[in-house]
């Protein structure tokens, strides 16, 4: 009778486990599944429209309106694979651009208008880029996906622009 108690517990033992660990493993594969379409329809073709005017040793200057627009056509897109994050620099882009619009008569203008100065949309899509490629196991540029060189970064990035701040006010 112990016997048969021992079969049948090691066998619910065994069967709760079984599902328990194919239950994480299906998760993990659609996991990998969601991460590798947001890579695929959502960054790489912003970081494509983004690095599409870049010269080298020019440096990046930012975005212009039209590149703002297509990348917005990307996001009404694919909805389901948009981080909030950058849904609200984008839009944040976006509001700037109709306020300019609103206050001109010659939209000729808005093809030069320049946004994304501060490189809070590069920046962010860099490191999505790379730490999305990361996590799917290809290869990546470990400067975009550490978050402490990231912080680094924007920490000099911000004090430089106070820096520049002051010595325009001082003059």
């Amino acid at each position: 009778m112990s016997q048969m108690l021992t079969i049948i517990i090691t066998a619910v033992v065994t069967s709760v486990f079984t599902n328990y660990f194919a239950f994480l493993k299906e998760k993990k594969v659609k996991s990998l599944s969601y991460t590798d379409k947001s890579l695929v329809k959502i960054y790489i073709p912003i970081y494509k429209i983004l690095t599409e005017g870049l010269i080298p040793g020019e440096g990046y200057e930012g975005v212009y309106s039209n590149q703002v627009f297509k990348i917005t056509k990307i996001l009404e897109d694919n909805p389901e694979y948009v981080d909030p994050e950058l849904e609200g620099i984008v839009f944040q882009y976006e509001e700037e651009i109709l306020l300019a619009l609103s206050t001109t008569t010659d939209t000729s203008e808005m093809d030069g208008m320049l946004l994304d100065e501060d490189r809070r949309l590069l920046d962010y899509i860099l490191t999505s880029f790379h730490k999305t490629r990361k996590s799917l196991g290809l290869p990546y540029n470990k400067v975009y996906a550490d978050e402490v060189y990231i912080w680094i970064e924007q920490w000099k990035s911000k004090r430089q622009r106070r820096n520049i701040e002051k010595k325009l006010k001082s003059k």
